[in-house]
């Protein structure tokens, strides 16, 4: 169950990214909103995994591009994430995500 998930979440699912984002490919739950993500992650062990790894995969990718080494950790990312889409729910995950990576980038 947990294997079709994971297919449908990122290989399924891919989006382009336009509105708050600019424009680009992404795969995974990238256009949930952030009370959906919340209500989610708070209700649902495995749909937290699955957001965790997304995250992990995301900011993998940024910091290659970016050739970077963040002393950060997928826990802060859960954590910084949890409470701004807590304090955003209107906006989308993706949204979110990209937040997080402006927020590292000014540390």
């Amino acid at each position: 169950m947990k294997k079709i998930l994971l297919i449908y979440l990122f290989v399924l699912l891919p989006t382009v990214c336009t509105a708050q984002t600019g424009l680009f490919k992404a795969f995974g739950p990238t256009n949930s909103s952030c009370a959906k993500y919340v209500n989610e992650v708070t209700t649902d062990e495995q749909a937290k995994q699955i957001y965790s790894w997304w995250v992990m995969g995301f900011m993998t990718g940024i910091n290659y591009v970016k050739l970077r080494s963040p002393a950060t950790d997928i826990e802060a990312h859960d954590a910084w994430l949890l409470k701004y889409c807590q304090e955003h729910p209107l906006d989308t995950f993706i949204y979110a995500a990209i937040k997080l990576n402006e927020e590292i980038e000014r540390k």
